[in-house]
């Protein structure tokens, strides 16, 4: 669908599409020309540009059929623009878009309806494809199938939620999330990672909706190239939540730099301790740490003695640090929770937009 459609400036808002964007105008016309195609007189699109260089601005213009609102001037970064755009916003349903990606418009809509037909939804993810785009030939060529696996019958679970949720894509929010949940934390890279992390914490109704989405172009720009903050930002988030086992599969330095303790005096060597301290207490020898308290120097005979021990079990572990490999994609168009049982924040008059009076709307006419 490549209708033209006006966009209302006031009145009630299905859907707040979001993009923030720096000197990409090369990638934004092409996204600005996808959203054309599932777009809606009912829908509001936020532009927030990080006061580009190039033309931008221009090529925003000539999409002002499309674009609500555009502003540009100067940011903190993804997360900072993201939620400028975040305290405006007035729809119903929250969707982050990029502007070097590609959403199916027929799954769009699709995904959309389901919100509308589950109002007791408070936050959904769908899968995708990722594509690697060559440098030297701009070909695009296949990559991992995201999101895409067979749940358990309970849903896909925290200890399972990173594993397929490669990016935040797919990632769909009501707007009452955003008063519950909060805005990006603007000191993370992988922002979207760390949300849906959130999300899981706080038990918001969080369902998988197993379609096929959306085409994730992997360019030298892209922020899945920053393996460094992504690491560190993967442990910072299981750190939150308690999962220290996920957390401690990786080594030393790199938990040093996830604590913040890498440019301290004997920063690492302290991060050594907390390393072996936790891998004591997994094992049989957890009790030792009881008396680490009043006798130090006991307590560090007795991790050098059991440092083999733990080495030894380090190295029999296989795939200890291995992401979920994903198979051949199986889309079945389901619901699948990934908290349950979730709380209950659909009724709760703080977080409900004004709009929320009009009730539960069905299907829209395309």
């Amino acid at each position: 669908m490549n209708s033209r459609v006006a966009i209302p400036t006031s009145g009630p808002v299905r859907v707040s599409y979001i993009i923030s964007t720096r000197n990409r105008a090369q990638y934004l016309s092409k996204t600005l020309d996808n959203v054309r195609e599932f777009i809606t007189p009912e829908d509001e699109l936020l532009i927030m540009d990080g006061a580009s260089t190039d033309n931008t601005a221009e090529v925003v213009r000539s999409f002002s059929d499309v674009v609500t609102v555009f502003r540009s001037e100067p940011d903190l970064g993804e997360a900072h623009a993201t939620n400028k755009a975040l305290l405006i916003a007035r729809g119903d349903y929250i969707k982050f878009l990029t502007d070097d990606d590609y959403f199916i418009p027929d799954a769009m809509r699709h995904a959309i309806a389901v919100l509308e037909k589950h109002p007791e939804i408070d936050a959904l993810i769908c899968g995708g494809r990722k594509f690697r785009i060559d440098p030297a030939t701009s070909e695009a060529k296949p990559g991992a199938v995201v999101c895409a696996i067979a749940p358990r019958d309970d849903g896909f679970g925290t200890d399972r939620l990173l594993d397929v949720f490669d990016c935040g894509l797919g990632l769909f929010l009501t707007r009452r999330m955003i008063a519950y949940i909060g805005l990006l934390d603007a000191s993370f890279r992988c922002v979207d990672i760390e949300y849906a992390r959130r999300l899981v914490r706080m038990k918001v109704n969080f369902q998988v909706l197993n379609i096929d989405l959306y085409r994730y172009y992997v360019h030298e720009h892209s922020g899945c190239r920053y393996t460094g903050d992504i690491t560190r930002d993967w442990i910072r988030v299981n750190l939150q939540t308690g999962d220290w086992e996920v957390a401690f599969r990786f080594g030393v330095g790199t938990l040093a730099d996830a604590f913040g303790l890498a440019q301290l005096p004997h920063g690492r060597s302290l991060t050594r301790l907390i390393w072996n301290a936790e891998r004591i207490r997994r094992s049989r020898f957890g009790v030792v740490l009881r008396a680490l308290d009043l006798l130090l120097n006991t307590a560090l005979l007795l991790l050098l003695s059991v440092r083999k021990r733990i080495i030894r079990g380090r190295t029999t572990r296989t795939g200890a640090t291995e992401r979920l490999q994903h198979p051949n994609p199986h889309w079945d168009g389901k619901l699948y929770p990934v908290t349950s049982p979730p709380v209950q924040v659909t009724q709760r008059e703080a977080f409900d937009h004004p709009s929320a009076s009009r009730g539960a709307r069905g299907s829209h006419d395309r």
